[in-house]
């Protein structure tokens, strides 16, 4: 039973002419639930439920038909769920996932080990929604509704908060959490598991713009289509999604692909190849399944497993757009700093088309303003980069942005240190190796930031918190253009 949700307020829309964003800040949401110091039994009992549902829409091949999440809990009664909740939690996660948490769980392993834990060797709320929301901000470039960074948010949530899980089994949810006895922390399998159930649900939102797809196109959704007709409704699909439009009437849809179609340079083209190659691949691993005597007919199912594989193509394809306004914007960078003059921001003319219009209100507001020196405010790159209005607002749960690379840099780190704390000497060490897209590896820190490294250390016993806010700053120093500054809200 999915509540009402609260009409959002859209961030600035971005007017670069590759990829137009439409992200959506997400509201706060009220505490209207106690806080439990663990979910361990949620994300069991929930992702068994969610995966048996996902199965047998798979066996039954029915999409739904309701407008509610294609089999997620939200199509099936409350009763029916607490069926299924006091059948299967007590029986251990195990296999019933599958490969998914498996490999999920290999994803995170060093982040988990590199994460405070709680008297138990267990990971509390805090590092749970920090480590989710890692995961998939370094593997798909997705900004979550309810895990945003702290500087979007006026208040940190819990991982509990997330709004599709809110909103799919919102009553669920409220009784598991309502009981006394999630005091227990997260272990690495229970984060993979609210890591896979999470991803599940926005996958199943994103593919209810599949239903119409095949109603654009003249199709039933239990229609079995030969692969003209199959890719026709992942392009349709793709409009859809990425215009998150749900207004558009059919001729509007038809009129639009049309004329997508007559620029071969045009975002949508480049898009609607994504889709043909991502089909025709999922067509090549499953072509010991036809029959070669018959011509290929594919269902509903192999369409809906397609766009699976569109959407974690996605963030890596798109993030190939965000790199090339990363190299626009670093050619005002002169000074190496990842600060550039607020007026020469604004009066940049970009040679790739990219227009920068957002308001200073919304760039204070995610932290891209330095305003250290009076009267000269700069543009800080790395948070401007990684700020909504560069995102694609594919729906109310879920946004697409540029993939951070300063994730994939913490992430080497936690991989060498794999300790919540390190000697600051072994972190200059690791940081001098680290390369990115602007900066080579093997290179001389400056003293300045060995010293500062070293003051870190000595405030905190000797060691450096790498999930603090002062080795943050400090990256942020050694990668200006990779490394949001953590703005004063986090």
């Amino acid at each position: 039973r999915a509540r009402v949700r609260p009409s959002t307020q859209p961030f600035p829309r971005s007017t670069r002419k590759a990829c137009p964003a439409a992200a959506v800040l997400a509201p706060s949401r009220p505490a209207a639930m106690p806080v439990a110091p663990s979910l361990t039994a949620l994300v069991r009992a929930i992702l068994v439920v969610a995966l048996m549902r996902q199965q047998l829409v798979f066996v039954l091949g029915e999409p739904s038909t309701q407008g509610g999440l294609r089999g997620s809990p939200s199509n099936f009664s409350l009763p029916e769920l607490h069926a299924l909740l006091l059948s299967y939690a007590a029986s251990p996660l195990g296999d019933a996932p599958g490969a998914r948490v498996r490999e999920i769980e290999g994803s995170i392993a060093s982040t988990y080990a590199a994460l405070p834990k709680d008297g138990a060797g267990r990971l509390t709320q805090r590092g749970v929604r920090h480590l989710v929301h890692h995961y998939f901000a370094k593997r798909h470039g997705w900004l979550i509704a309810g895990l945003e960074p702290h500087g979007m948010r006026d208040d940190a949530s819990q991982v509990h908060e997330v709004a599709i899980l809110q909103d799919a089994a919102p009553d669920l949810v409220h009784d598991l959490l309502s009981q006394g006895h999630f005091d227990a922390g997260f272990s690495l399998r229970d984060v993979a598991a609210m890591a896979a159930l999470i991803e599940r649900l926005l996958m199943n939102d994103a593919g209810r713009a599949l239903d119409r797809a095949y109603e654009f196109n003249g199709h039933e959704a239990r229609a079995a289509l030969d692969e003209p007709a199959l890719l026709e409704v992942i392009s349709s699909y793709l409009i859809l999604f990425h215009r998150r439009n749900d207004d558009m009437s059919a001729d509007e849809h038809r009129l639009f692909k049309e004329l997508a179609r007559q620029d071969e340079e045009d975002y949508y083209a480049s898009l609607e190849d994504l889709g043909r190659d991502t089909a025709r691949s999922h067509i090549y691993a499953h072509r010991s399944r036809t029959n070669p005597f018959e011509p290929a007919r594919y269902g509903f199912r192999a369409a809906s497993q397609i766009i699976d594989g569109i959407l974690h193509r996605f963030g890596r394809w798109q993030n190939e757009e965000c790199q090339l306004m990363k190299e626009d914007l670093i050619e005002l960078d002169t000074h190496g700093t990842g600060l550039v003059p607020l007026r020469r921001f604004y009066a940049h003319e970009s040679p790739h088309g990219y227009l920068f219009h957002e308001s200073i209100d919304y760039m204070r507001q995610i932290g891209a303003v330095d305003e250290s020196i009076p009267g000269m405010p700069q543009v800080r790159l790395a948070n401007y980069m990684l700020g909504p209005s560069n995102c694609v607002a594919s729906s109310s749960y879920l946004s697409l942005c540029c993939m951070s690379e300063c994730e994939l840099l913490m992430g080497e780190l936690e991989a060498q240190v794999r300790a919540p704390e390190a000697p600051p000497e072994l972190l200059l060490s690791l940081a001098a190796n680290l390369s990115t897209s602007s900066v080579d590896a093997h290179r001389v820190l400056p003293g300045a930031l060995a010293a500062r490294l070293e003051g870190i250390a000595a405030l905190n016993g000797g060691g450096v918190p790498l999930h603090g806010r002062l080795f943050a700053e400090w990256l942020h120093v050694a990668f200006p253009r990779e490394c949001p500054y953590p703005h004063v809200v986090e």
